[in-house]
């Protein structure tokens, strides 16, 4: 296996980006265009990019005994891998594994959390794919449905709560090297009066196969006593890369929340609000309600309590939230082309807006309305979708606010809160190296290669491993010995400067022993730095390819080439762990046994490599080295950089 980053190579073939079209003006409901579909229980949206596939997952029945207040009444929380729904079209999350939230009990919380879930033998058509390789799918939306126990979509939304949808940002930021970082969870909230989130044609959210969602169906009961089981359906809609028709753009996002102030609101802190955002309005004060998750009540950097539920008294109310920093990082920092905004509001919300706050100024630049039925208890009816082809421009380095209002016309207190999606292009996004496995890619001389960071110690390659490295010995400690007894300093000399290296065999001796000894014999001088990613690692080419390049290995040094086992029974995560600066072994997938030469030095941690590759060493953190590995990652080609001589310390 080889483990480098094909920025370069995939930036050369994938110039898959609509231009960027700057928007001065506040785009109305008016010119906004959204996806419409008039479709039956399974039928796909028609998406114009390429060929659709759907996965659902069903859950419940759900028990409906009584009305409940919001966030009250049963819910599923399931983890679940997105090929794995994807293989099995249609998986079944039965009534047992849902929880009742009654009288003031813990609720999934608003902005994300861990999963519920019981046992996953209880989940029903489950397919698991943890033997296939990870694969690019692009989200085009979500759709949830109510049914009845007999399948039958029911015609209205007024037994949902909401449907979440959580993702993990420190995996995706670890797979999609290549675009804007990751900072919100919450990829999707779907609810009463807005049961559907699509993205405009030519729009649309990267997703790698392995990764792992929660999703949770909360029912809801506000507007009938009588007793109801029903179900939740949600149906996914994907592209699967190889599928493209059309060029696609990467869609990132944002989840802005809006929260009030319950105490602590000194002067000192509504006056640092205000001197930052002098044309802000400022954090709303509120009473915190009664039902709120357990983590739903928090501290801000100014020791103000805030809540992200709070309760709205009889007649008409506004609360806003300044956008800033600490709640979302970089939202403002660089201009965003917005495209599509879900909304998750309370019944009685009337309007939900975001404004950009200039000077003395304020501009509002996207307005949500909604409407509430209260004929029989409380449903939302309706949310408008802010979906847009054309999309519309948040300027950088602006502050901006989110504001919601509340008609409670029902005369007494009633609880609340207001969240945005807002996903906007992300014309850094290339695709990563691992969506071109098995494309006949060759890189780091000409090996075919697949990606480290997808690899696990029990995957299976997409690419095999080469005969010429099978047929290789295995390293014999009897003859290719003796192993390596105390750690040794090497110095490799590149023509970018020189890097330190410390071999440890403490930590995997045939490993160490193996890497020393190539090392010492020269084997390397010549041997390219074939790939650098700025976020994962640094990684020095197989020497046994230089045989097909014009300085080929010597016969000596191609003496003493051997396969070694992956040595990784120290390697505990509470011992031992892929930290920045660690070496590690390069293999193949589907040999663990198939290292020879080529290693990777982790410029940054990466937890997810623990116990699937052998740490043999690290990188000394002297000013010279740091400043060849800053000069590399600076001016970085994979043609431009190699090693030219090494020597004992």
């Amino acid at each position: 296996m080889n483990l480098g980053d094909l920025k370069n190579l995939v930036q050369s073939v994938t110039s898959n980006f609509i231009a960027l079209i700057f928007i001065s003006a506040t785009i109305s409901m008016s010119n906004v265009s959204a996806i419409a579909s008039s479709h039956d229980d399974k039928q796909s949206f028609n998406f114009s990019e390429g060929k659709v596939t759907t996965a659902l997952i069903t859950a419940g029945p759900f028990d409906l005994h009584r009305r409940y207040r919001s966030m009250e009444g049963p819910y599923i929380s399931y983890d679940f891998k997105v090929g794995d729904i994807v293989a099995s079209k249609e998986i079944f999350l039965p009534e047992g594994m849902e929880v009742f939230v009654e009288n003031g009990g813990t609720a999934p919380s608003m902005m994300g959390g861990g999963s519920n879930q019981t046992m996953p033998r209880e989940v029903k058509g489950l397919i698991h794919t943890d033997q296939d390789r990870r694969t690019l799918l692009w989200l085009k939306g979500v759709k949830l449905e109510v049914l009845d126990e007999n399948d039958h979509v029911l015609p209205t939304a007024e037994f949902i709560c909401h449907w979440n949808l959580d993702v993990k940002p420190a995996f995706r930021n670890q797979v999609f090297t290549d675009g804007e970082k990751c900072e919100s969870l919450r990829l999707a909230t779907v609810t009463q009066g807005q049961t559907e989130i699509t993205f405009p044609p030519g729009y649309a959210v990267p997703v790698a196969s392995d990764e792992i969602w929660n999703a949770v169906f909360q029912a809801a009961n506000r507007t009938t006593d009588e007793h109801r089981r029903v179900k939740h359906r949600c149906t996914f809609y994907f592209i699967k890369d190889q599928d493209l028709v059309y060029p696609i753009t990467a869609l990132a996002w944002h989840v802005p929340w809006i929260h009030v102030v319950i105490d602590k609101n000194s002067e000192q802190a509504a006056e640092e609000e205000k001197n930052n955002c002098p044309s802000c309005l400022g954090t709303s004060i509120g009473v915190n309600a009664p039902n709120n998750t357990a983590n739903g009540v928090f501290t801000d950097s100014n020791g103000r309590r805030m809540s992200g539920h709070w309760v709205i008294p009889p007649g008409t109310h506004t609360y806003g939230s300044v956008i800033n920093d600490e709640f979302e990082p970089g939202f403002a920092s660089k201009p965003r082309i917005v495209h599509t905004v879900w909304s998750h509001v309370h019944p009685l919300c009337s309007n939900l807006s975001l404004y950009e706050c200039t000077g003395s100024s304020r501009k509002r630049l996207i307005s949500v309305g909604t409407k509430t039925d209260i004929s029989h208890g409380l449903e939302i009816k309706h949310i408008e979708n802010w979906n847009s082809e054309k999309g519309i421009v948040l300027p950088k380095k602006v502050n901006y606010e989110l504001e919601v209002t509340y008609k409670n016309t029902t005369h007494v207190p009633q609880d609340s809160m207001a969240a945005a999606g807002i996903f906007f292009e992300d014309p850094t996004f290339a695709r990563p190296e691992w969506v071109l496995k098995g494309k006949d890619t060759y890189v780091c001389s000409v090996k075919p290669v697949t990606n480290i960071v997808d690899a696990a110690p029990t995957a299976p390659a997409a690419i095999p491993t080469p005969q010429e490295i099978i047929d290789l010995p295995a390293f014999d400690k009897n003859k290719d010995g003796p192993l390596l007894t105390k750690a040794q300093s090497i110095q490799l000399e590149t023509n970018a400067g020189p890097l330190i290296l410390y071999i440890d065999p403490g930590l995997a001796p045939v490993t160490a022993t193996q890497v020393y000894r190539l090392l010492m014999s020269g084997a390397f001088n010549d041997t390219r730095l074939c790939n650098y990613s700025s976020n994962f690692m640094l990684q020095i080419a197989a020497v046994e390819d230089k045989a097909k390049e014009k300085s080929p290995i010597s016969e000596t040094s191609k003496a003493l080439l051997r396969r070694i086992p992956l040595e990784v029974s120290v390697q505990k995560p509470n011992r031992l762990s892929h930290h920045k600066y660690t070496l590690g072994m390069a293999h193949y997938d589907d040999r663990a046994d198939s290292g020879v030469s080529s290693f990777f030095i982790l410029v940054q941690d990466a937890p997810q490599l623990d116990r699937g590759y052998a740490i043999f060493g690290k990188l000394g953190e002297d000013p010279a080295t740091l400043e060849t590995l800053s000069k590399i990652g600076k001016d970085w080609n994979p043609d431009k950089y190699w090693i030219v001589d090494t020597k004992a310390l």
